[in-house]
This record gives structure tokens, C-alpha cells and sequence, in this order.
């Protein structure tokens, strides 16, 4: 009986845990990002944000991350904001996480919603949280699929999974509002439903120079999201077994 309550004892403090040792990660992060080193702060995964160094302007450019969790849990801008002064766009749906990336990131202006196509009339969409997977469930989503793929996310950071409603948005209603045409990077990373973000995209109005798309399935997605991207965009290179660089080939 002893042993299992201090079993019990620990895992109901795993939550709190984790809290307290994110925390200290951070402090530690943001003291060597005073002292200038960048030892913690490439958080994106596969490297993506070192990879694209040589692609991008040195200083002082303008990104826009959907997908963007807490502003640095794989982020593919933390990097590009702390050490190039770069500012942008981070679109987060999850209220709890977008309000940790305001705290995050504060060189960026951040906006808690889901984004879609432009045709889409309803004011919301149900989303499922899985942390770094959660997915849209609408009705361009296998349900079953979709709902699967977040309870592996949240399983993997120790949490459950549940449903909300989260204001619906095309991603050139949420540039409008933020002020900004000129982007020299946009990243999408929002778990299969690059193709719909895209379609809520006005290309003759905000058109980045360069688009990194994640394809969970490239099979699925590749044709859709070249045929949106049209002329305008030519392919530049692989980044990850996932993640897929387009350069912009026309001006605005």
C-alpha cells in the first residue's frame, strides 16, 4: 500500500514537475541568451532553423509561423527573432499556449485562432488538442485519423486530449489586421491542413519569398499545395523527410 501511494504520489506530481522543470530550462535559455550565446535557443526540430540561415536575410526580417505552440517548442522563428531581430506573425489556436508564446516572443504580435480557407463560413471550428499535434476537426478531416493522430501528440507530452471551439480565420484576414505585406519567411506546421491555410492566403497580396511547408503526407498533399502556389512559387529544396522550401519566383 506504501509503495503504490508513493506511486501515485509521483504521478499525480508529474504536471507540476514538468512546470517547474520547463521553467528552469527557460531561465537557463534566457540567461545564455543575455550573455549572447545561442546554445539553447535553436529549439525547431531537424535543425530547420540552421538550415535556413542561408536562405534568408541576415537581419531584420519579417516571419509569419502557424502552428506556432508556445513560441518555442520547435519553433522554426525563435531563432531568427532572438539573434537576427527578425519580427513577424505566430498564429497559435490553443488559448493556454498562445498566451505562453506572448510571453515568449515579444518582438511578435501573436493571434489565438484556427485558420482556414477563405470560403469558410462558420465563425469556429472544433479543434482536438494533442500539444504540438492537435488537429482540426472539420469536414475537409478523416475524423478518425485526425482525432488518433492528437492523442499521440498529447500522450507523448503526458497529457490528455479534449475538444474546443476556436475562432475561425483565412490567414490574410489575421496579415491584415497584424500590418504586414513584405514576408521573407512564412512556416507552415499545422498537422496535414497546409492545403486549406494556404487557400485562406491572398498570394497577390501577401506573398513571401519563401514558403516552408510541413507534408505529413507528401503523396496527399504535394499536388494540392503546388497547384494553390501556382507560378508564383518554384521548388528550392528538402529540409526534413517532412518539411518541403519554396522560393517565390515573381514579385508582388
Amino acid at each position: 500500500m506504501e509503495a503504490r501511494q508513493r506511486v501515485l504520489g509521483f504521478l499525480y506530481a508529474k504536471p507540476s514537475l514538468r512546470l517547474v522543470a520547463r521553467e528552469v530550462k527557460r531561465t537557463r535559455r534566457l540567461a545564455f541568451e543575455r550573455l549572447g550565446s545561442d546554445r539553447y535557443s535553436h529549439p525547431a526540430e531537424n535543425d530547420l532553423d540552421r538550415k535556413l540561415v542561408d536562405f534568408l536575410p541576415e537581419r531584420k526580417g519579417v516571419f509569419v509561423e502557424a502552428g506556432a505552440y508556445d513560441g518555442y517548442l520547435a519553433s522554426n522563428t525563435y531563432w531568427f527573432e532572438r539573434f537576427r531581430g527578425w519580427t513577424g506573425v505566430l498564429v497559435e489556436p490553443l488559448p493556454d499556449l498562445a498566451d505562453r508564446a506572448r510571453k515568449e516572443r515579444p518582438r511578435s504580435q501573436v493571434f489565438q485562432c484556427a485558420l482556414v480557407p477563405a470560403n469558410y463560413e462558420e465563425p469556429h471550428v472544433t479543434m482536438r488538442y494533442g500539444a504540438i499535434m492537435s488537429v482540426v476537426l472539420n469536414s475537409w478531416a478523416d475524423a478518425s485519423q485526425e482525432q488518433e493522430h492528437a492523442r499521440t501528440g498529447a500522450q507523448a507530452h503526458y497529457g490528455g486530449t479534449f475538444e474546443l471551439q476556436v475562432r475561425a480565420r483565412p490567414l490574410s484576414d489575421v496579415l491584415n489586421e497584424a500590418g504586414i505585406t513584405d514576408i521573407d519567411l512564412m512556416t507552415l506546421d499545422v498537422e496535414g491542413f497546409e492545403a486549406p491555410v494556404l487557400r485562406g492566403l491572398d498570394l497577390c497580396k501577401h506573398c513571401p519569398r519563401f514558403l516552408l511547408i510541413e507534408m505529413l503526407d507528401e503523396e496527399r498533399q504535394r499536388v494540392e499545395i503546388e497547384s494553390i502556389l501556382g507560378a508564383r512559387y518554384k521548388y528550392e529544396t528538402q529540409l526534413s523527410n517532412f518539411d518541403h522550401l519554396y522560393r517565390r519566383t515573381k514579385p508582388v
